[in-house]
């Protein structure tokens, strides 16, 4: 149910007052009253969640804006109000962190100075923080400021010199060398740095390597790399040492060699110089990720566990969570289980907390992780009330008691790689968490009440903030499992049949010991019956013993290589991936067996799994490899082809990416996503503009039907921002944003690609461009006065003559010319009720732009809302008059119609409008129009006019061949003008054609008596001369023709008729004496002649 806007509006207005007054506890209820009318409107919950933040309420607050964040992850406020809550709550690590992924962010926005700023935050917490200031150092030197990247640099390098650690401060001191060289203090530094560095080498001694000659050649590398890579397969760790070392020394930049070597040495259990080489290998961002977490784990085995908690999150930070699939999650679950682990192990519950709920953030998103995100909130609420009780005792506050604590049962450890707890240890029933019954709100709002006090009198009793928010948080989920795999029991007896259909009848009800006794019964039965041992480890996996369930499975397939039957064992391999931690190893095997079954597409798809985990991990070199030779086994994989243009568009190898993905939008049309990293390519090559606004216009073309798809559109056009942020991007975004009405957020797009091109002019996207889809967006907004203010920008613009010439059929890439800003500037002036500027500038229009048909139109609208009535129609006959001279009968009928809206009754108008469509040949309409001209004239007196019209529906009728239709047109016009003799003369006409003599004789009889009146006598003689054509025998016609005859003194003709009319008569006396004293008229007429 929709709420009340006007109460959302007042609240809203309320909560700013109190806001700026610094009373936030009436802000908090205005801005509750808000949401409570709208629970999903951003606006609102930022101001739920700003008050939440000021009146002390953490907790709550931290939950909203993260809601808010998980929303929108590009808006850099909510990142830090969160890192400023998590400040407060004394979980420094995590506002660092914070800090960190907003610096970055503001410097991927071009926004260095702000992030100067959340640099000297983390200084602020953490003064020693090595990462942080040195990035602070870079920001500073790249924004020109020096002497203060100096001070960071020399800062930096002091604590390094301090800890003995003199490598690292030569390099912080050739760093500050790098920003000046000229510098007196950074070359003390450094000359003081050699001389402890001197001192070291010369103390030190002990053996060296022979020297076994510098490789010089390329192929000399290549054959050291080769002989590293096989010894390290054959386990000859000490040799494949020795070679990597010697690659490293002529190729030190080169840092797959690096990691390769940290991995050798931590198995030869040589950490320090595995840190150091891993540490090298961590500034490559493709290894970046990895060799993080290999740091970690030596740090880890060496028991500095807070350095390798810093170095698992450090790992976590550049995991890219928008590509991580069901596959890949389990590595990243490990990943957060290995440093929650270690912070429950120093006792920072707080901590390992947020990292489950962020975990849990992460699944809860995903279609396929609601499960596991339901135990991870749980995990992540139970240590969150440990850590809140924790320091409630430690307040004395008095008002929680700890629940009694719960006898520690060991958990197993799954042996994995970097020796991390499986996820699989955190399915089974001893350690799984179950969901609290208890209220989260209530629990919060009891901390509240401890801590805050009693609330303020201003404080509404009928609205509570906490329970909006309350409203907001998620339900606990349930486990669920996947349905059992059949079991094929043909050709097997009946009591084996009967017993696997217990075993499943058993699952199902969860009577699972029951259903492994029915599997042992089978085995007991028929040994060689092993497709029960995968209905025994799906049972085994519902009992949380995962242990075993991956034994059985690896057993079993074993068993099928042992008796050749592996393409058996390809269902056992999917159960298998399933339940592993790092399954990279078993979808090998299983590609290997599908290969040699012949189902190379199944095979590649396992393999393109491995190559996506390898690009992870930062093995470039090999993922490409790897796509290489699957596209070799599956040259038509349209999946295939997707991924690898996927990892060739994150490498930044734009032509190859677009020529992966035009191959699979010949196969898949409809793919948007496809078609917008197609997009993305072009747009970063930039050498096809035609092309990139093509296929910009066809995918949003296309997402109008497919809505769907847009949010994972979008996603790709902000993912790359991180890769490289540039102006032709965010245009894009903000055009897509755009067509789909999200126009606050693309007004967003649309300013940060006006701030990089202030940084970087970019020929393909012109300010002018953006100004113009700003304004568009403001119009469509209804903020007339923001267009205004982005429509004069452009005019200033054009007053320069600084715009460039672009050739394109896309109106969102082709810059304004004067009339078409001038008539977006007369659309803003009317939206804003400034109808003299709208007047003015489409006055100006008409100017450029002759006949433009909006400029007229909108005149016309306004000069209507003006009440200017005849201007409006004069505009519209203007234009309507041009389309008819140029045969454009359709626009002018078009313009006409718009006319005869304003003004129905207007004659000229409705006149042209009926003549046209008798001209453009739609006679049903045109006769209805002059009907309807004919009523208006009749009623305002032109009745010449009115007959006119009704006489040309009467012929066409007749041209038709509806001869009544013209006949009751006809005798309308005798109706309206019965006086007219012209009129009835056509009516005769027509009769007579028709056939209709007695009509036509009445007609001319009419004809003949007006005439008389008139004294119009030669119209009268004519009128009874054709009624006697018409009918030779009528004596009344011959009698009165005589008559106006004499009237006329035609008295001879009239002699003439008389005698014709006493033929007719040849008895009456009446005739004769008539015809005498016609006789006698003719002799005095010709006597008076002389």
């Amino acid at each position: 149910m929709a709420g009340n806007q006007a109460i959302f509006d007042r609240a809203l207005e309320q909560y700013q007052l109190a806001s700026r007054a610094g009373d936030w506890n009436k802000a908090l209820t205005e801005a509750a009253r808000a949401m409570t009318e709208f629970p999903t409107h951003e606006q609102a919950r930022i101001a739920v969640a700003t008050a939440l933040f000021h009146t002390n309420k953490l907790p709550q607050a931290l939950q909203l804006w993260q809601e808010l964040l998980k929303r929108n992850p590009d808006n850099p406020i909510f990142t830090e109000y969160i890192a400023k809550i998590y400040r407060a709550q004394g979980d420094t690590d995590q506002a660092i962190e914070l800090f960190m992924q907003l610096a970055e962010r503001l410097i991927a926005q071009k926004l260095p100075l702000k992030a100067v700023r959340a640099y000297r935050d983390i200084l602020d917490i953490h003064p020693s923080h090595e990462e942080a200031r040195v990035r602070l150092a870079m920001v500073l030197a790249e924004s020109g400021d020096k002497p203060g990247a100096i001070r960071e640099y020399l800062h930096l390098g002091q604590q390094f010199y301090d800890a003995e650690q003199y490598d690292a401060a030569d390099e912080a001191a050739v760093e500050a060398l790098n920003v000046d060289p000229a510098s007196l203090s950074a070359q003390e530094f450094k000359k003081k740095v050699d001389l402890a560095r001197q001192a070291l080498i010369t103390a030190a001694t002990g053996d060296q390597l022979p020297d076994q000659g510098r490789l010089q050649t390329k192929e000399q590398i290549e054959r050291a790399v080769n002989e590293a890579i096989e010894y390290q397969n054959n386990g000859l760790l000490e040799q494949a040492a020795q070679m990597y070392e010697r690659v490293v020394e002529v190729l030190p930049e080169r840092a797959d060699m690096q990691y390769s070597l940290g991995l050798i040495y931590d198995e030869l259990e040589r950490h320090k110089d595995a840190l150091r080489v891993l540490e090298i290998a961590s500034h490559n961002d493709e290894y970046a990720l990895s060799a993080h977490f290999a740091i970690g784990t030596i740090y880890q085995k060496l028991g500095q566990m807070e350095r390798a908690a810093q170095e698992f999150e450090q790992a976590i930070r550049y995991v890219d969570l928008q590509s991580i699939g069901k596959e890949e999650a389990n590595d990243l679950i490990d990943m957060y289980e290995a440093t929650s682990a270690i912070y429950l192990e120093l006792g920072d519950v707080a901590r390992a907390a947020s990292l489950y709920s962020t975990l849990a953030g992460f699944l809860q998103g995903k279609r396929w992780g609601a499960e596991q995100a339901a135990q991870y909130n749980a995990k992540a609420k139970e240590l969150t009330d440990r850590s809140m009780m924790s320091k409630l005792r430690m307040l004395g506050t008095g008002i929680l008691n700890a629940p009694p604590p719960e006898e520690a049962v060991p958990e197993p450890q799954t042996e994995t790689w970097g020796k991390m707890p499986s996820i699989t240890d955190f399915l089974s029933p001893k350690s799984r968490v179950e969901a609290s019954p208890v209220d989260d709100m209530a629990s919060l709002e009891a901390l509240l009440s401890a801590n805050t006090g009693p609330a303020p009198q201003t404080m509404l009793t009928d609205i509570d903030p906490l329970d909006v928010l309350a409203a907001n948080l998620p339900p606990a989920g349930e486990v669920h499992f996947a349905p059992l795999t059949p079991i094929d029991t043909e050709g097997r007896s009946e009591r084996i049949q009967r017993l696997v259909e217990a075993s499943e009848s058993f699952a199902e009800q969860n009577f699972l010991y029951a259903a492994l006794d029915a599997c042992h019964e089978i085995i007991r039965y028929d040994l060689e019956f092993y497709a029960i041992h995968l209905r025994m480890a799906e049972i085994l996996e519902r009992l949380g013993r995962m242990d075993q369930a991956l034994a059985k499975l690896n057993l079993l397939i074993e068993t099928y290589k042992a008796r050749g039957e592996t393409h058996k064992a390809i269902g056992v391999y999917h159960k298998l991936i399933d339940l592993s931690a790092d399954s990279t190893i078993i979808r090998a095997e299983l590609a290997e067996v599908l290969r040699k079954q012949g189902r190379s597409d199944e095979a590649a798809e396992q393999l393109a799994y491995v190559a996506n985990q390898q690009f992870r991990q930062g093995q470039t070199v090999k993922a490409l490899e790897q796509f290489r030779k699957l596209l070799e086994w599956a040259p038509d994989s349209v999946n295939l082809r997707a991924q690898y243009g996927q990892v060739l568009l994150k490498l930044e190898r734009w032509e190859a990416a677009l020529e992966e993905f035009r191959r699979v939008i010949v196969q898949k049309p409809d793919d948007l996503v496809v078609m917008a990293q197609a997009n993305i390519a072009l747009a970063m090559m930039g050498e096809f503009p035609d092309a990139i606004w093509d296929s910009v216009a066809a995918l949003i073309q296309k997402l109008a039907s497919n809505p769907q798809q847009l949010n994972d559109v979008q996603a790709e056009y902000r993912a790359v921002t991180l890769i490289t942020d540039r102006a032709i991007i965010q245009f894009l975004l903000g055009l897509i944003q755009q067509s789909t009405k999200q126009h606050p957020a693309a007004m967003h797009s649309f300013n940060q690609a006006l701030e990089l091109l202030e940084i970087d002019a970019d020929p393909l996207v012109p300010p002018v461009l953006v100004y113009q889809a700003i304004a568009d967006s403001y119009i469509a907004e209804g903020n007339a006065a923001g267009s205004i203010e982005q429509l004069r920008k452009i005019e200033a613009i054009l007053v320069t003559g600084t715009v460039p010439a672009m050739s394109t059929k896309h109106a969102f890439a082709q810059p304004f010319n004067e009339g078409e800003l001038q008539r977006r500037l007369a659309e803003a002036y009317a939206a804003n009720e400034n109808f003299e500027g709208a007047i003015q500038a489409l006055q100006r229009v008409k100017q450029l732009l002759p006949y433009d048909r909006q400029a007229y139109t909108k005149l016309a609208d306004i000069y209507f809302r003006q009440g200017r009535l005849n201007e409006a129609l004069t505009q519209l006959d203007e234009l309507a008059t041009y389309y008819e001279s140029q045969s454009q009968l359709d626009r002018a009928l078009e313009i006409l119609a718009t006319g005869l809206q304003l003004a129905p009754k207007n004659i000229p108008i409705k006149s042209r409008h009926a003549q046209l469509m008798m001209r453009r040949g739609y006679l049903d309409e045109g006769l209805v129009g002059l009907d309807e001209l004919a009523e208006l004239q009749r009623k305002q007196g032109l009745v010449k006019d009115a007959v006119a019209s009704i006489q040309q529906v009467a012929d066409v009728y007749w041209t038709l061949g509806k001869v009544d239709k013209a006949a009751e047109m006809y005798n309308r016009i005798v109706q309206i003008a019965p006086n007219d003799t012209e009129a009835r003369q056509h009516l005769v006409s027509f009769n007579i054609l028709s056939l209709r003599t007695k009509d036509a004789i009445i007609q001319l009889r009419e004809i003949a008596r007006l005439s008389i009146q008139q004294r119009n006598y030669e119209e009268a003689i004519a009128s009874y001369h054709q009624v006697i054509a018409l009918d030779q025998k009528d004596a009344d016609a011959y009698e009165q023709l005589a008559d106006v005859l004499m009237r006329a003194q035609e008295y001879g003709q009239a002699v003439r008729t008389y005698k014709q009319l006493a033929k007719l008569l040849p008895d009456d006396d009446r005739v004769e004496a008539l015809q005498s004293a016609a006789q006698r008229m003719l002799d005095q007429q010709q006597v008076a002649k002389g």
